[in-house]
């Protein structure tokens, strides 16, 4: 919650980025591009969401920099809170709001390329 540095990834996404790798080595022959989209929750003001979703999509852009498996170009962008997959936690930041809010704070990933 209100952080994006690679600190505060959780494990299941950090396994997630890595097994993304892994289907990307294995399905695809070519990748043209990978772009980063990176999503708040709707807690907190909306400058700092905005502000989060990119910082998110920039912090696993590096992550998967770092692993010199993608050398296609790497894109990102923030869309803040504007795209939620859960919309019925409550619009106060309580420790339930919070944990309720977690798959909206996320980082999606668009691949353009050639499958095998």
């Amino acid at each position: 919650f209100d952080r994006s540095e690679r600190a505060a990834m959780t494990d299941a996404g950090t396994r997630a980025i890595d097994l993304l790798l892994s289907r990307l080595q294995s399905e695809y022959s070519r990748i043209d591009r990978v772009h980063l989209i990176g999503h708040a929750d709707p807690l907190g003001k909306p400058e700092r969401n905005e502000v989060l979703g990119i910082e998110r999509a920039q912090t696993v852009r590096e992550y998967i920099l770092r692993t010199g498996l993608v050398q296609a170009p790497i894109t990102t962008e923030g869309r803040s809170s504007r795209e939620p997959v859960v919309r019925h936690c409550g619009p106060y930041a309580t420790p339930q709001a919070i944990a309720c809010n977690l798959p909206n704070r996320r980082v999606a990933v668009e691949v353009t390329g050639i499958r095998r």
